[in-house]
């Protein structure tokens, strides 16, 4: 609530783009600005524009445009805030369940590129430094590869998170269901957050909670 200015948000993977709508809510629509949303779901443009306006250049949707392997990792926008769902099928308990083997992991490993690029930059462009980032995904994701003494899927990701971040960031885990935050429904699902502790020395912040009960 104390951030000066306007938070700029970057959705990857972005679905219906609720991260930027949710923080508007939350801090004001006049104090978000959405950096730039990336989905290769076509369908999702007519919710996309009536949410953030017809022809808005951030808007990058379908299989061409709102491809995240396609563009150089410098036509990605500085943002404030990286919120990301990558696809879900390699970890879900309902597919094949190859997990990181799975070509369709791609885009995960390609989205820990994104932040890692943005979190380096930010060190050159302090105006709009990456505080934090969220991604989103099923709770397959903590299960384990295949083979003796192999790592769960999270516990690679995180590790290849952190070889590419710079110093002064922290990576963590936490796993929450929708219906504990008033939501009439059953989804627990894995949350992975990094923060730049120049701004979060501490997580969680103060005030953060489940409503169970």
């Amino acid at each position: 609530m104390d951030f000066p200015g306007t938070l700029s948000v970057l959705e990857l993977c972005g679905g219906l783009g609720t991260a930027s709508l949710a923080a508007g809510w939350l801090l004001g629509a006049d104090r978000v600005r959405l950096a730039g949303y990336w989905d290769m779901d076509a369908n999702l443009r007519p919710v996309l524009e009536s949410a953030h306006g017809r022809g808005n250049l951030a808007l990058h949707v379908g299989k061409v445009d709102g491809d995240l392997m396609r563009p150089r990792f410098d036509e990605f926008p500085s943002a404030n805030v990286v919120v990301a769902g990558p696809p879900c099928p390699p970890f879900s308990s309902m597919g094949v369940k190859s997990g990181l083997r799975d070509r369709r992991a791609r885009p995960f490993y390609r989205t820990l590129d994104i932040i890692a690029h943005l979190a380096k930059r930010t060190k050159k462009k302090a105006s709009s430094p990456l505080l934090f980032f969220v991604i989103e995904n099923v709770e397959g994701v903590l299960s384990r590869a295949s083979g003796p003494g192999s790592a769960r899927h999270l516990d690679s990701l995180i590790s290849h998170l952190q070889e590419l971040l710079p110093q002064g960031w922290s990576v963590s885990y936490d796993i929450a269901n929708t219906c504990d935050f008033g939501l009439p429904h059953h989804r627990r699902r894995v949350y992975l957050v990094g923060r730049n502790c120049d701004y979060f020395p501490a997580w969680p912040p103060a005030g953060l909670c489940h409503f169970t009960g």
